[in-house]
C-alpha cells in the first residue's frame, strides 16, 4: 500500500519548488542589501565591537577633529 503511494507521487514538482524558493530569497536579500543606507551599514559596523554600551554613530566629518 505505501509502495503504490509512493510510486503514484509526482516529484518533478520538488526541483521547480527549490528553484522557485531560490530565487526569491536571492532577490529579497539582494533588494534589502541595495537598499540599506549608510546610517544602517554604520549601525551595524558599530554593533560588531558593542558590548552593551549605547554607541552614538554621527555623519562623517560630523565632531572629528581632522588633523
Amino acid at each position: 500500500m505505501l509502495s503504490d503511494t509512493i510510486r503514484h507521487i509526482d516529484l518533478s514538482v520538488w526541483p521547480a519548488a527549490a528553484l522557485v524558493l531560490f530565487v526569491g530569497v536571492f532577490v529579497f536579500v539582494t533588494l534589502r542589501t541595495l537598499r540599506a543606507g549608510k546610517g544602517y551599514e554604520r549601525v551595524m559596523a558599530a554593533a560588531a565591537l558593542d558590548e552593551g554600551t549605547p554607541v552614538v554613530v554621527r555623519a562623517e566629518g560630523e565632531g572629528m577633529n581632522h588633523v
